[in-house]
């Protein structure tokens, strides 16, 4: 299957059932793999909207800022997401999405406390 048959797939599960995590997210990784970033975070916001506290959702928000290279933006869904019980420190440190800020004093931070 194509992803551009994906999207569509998923778009129509939406269609029928607008508050499907499992449509947004596949929609959001979707997009962002193809560059269309805005999309993607679009359909994760729309997840915020769903799961307010969910910290992988604002995880993934700070990497396709990191993506765009728009620092504070990544920092910003960054620190919301370790507020709200982020923990998954090795995929922190080895994320590509986030290699812009593998300079910053927050991300080092980060990394040496955990």
């Amino acid at each position: 299957m194509q992803i551009n048959d994906m999207i569509l797939q998923m778009q129509n599960k939406l269609a029928i059932r607008p508050n499907d995590s499992n449509a947004l997210y596949t929609l959001s990784l979707l997009n962002s793999y193809l560059g269309h970033y805005d999309e993607s975070i679009k359909y994760l916001s729309a997840m915020l909207k769903l799961t307010p506290n969910n910290p992988d959702v604002y995880y993934n928000i700070a990497c396709i800022y990191g993506k765009q290279n728009n620092k504070e933006e990544s920092i910003k869904y960054l620190k919301i997401s370790t507020a709200k019980g982020f923990n998954k420190w090795s995929l922190l440190k080895n994320d590509s999405d986030l290699d812009i800020l593998k300079t910053t004093t927050y991300y080092k931070e980060q990394i040496n406390n955990h």
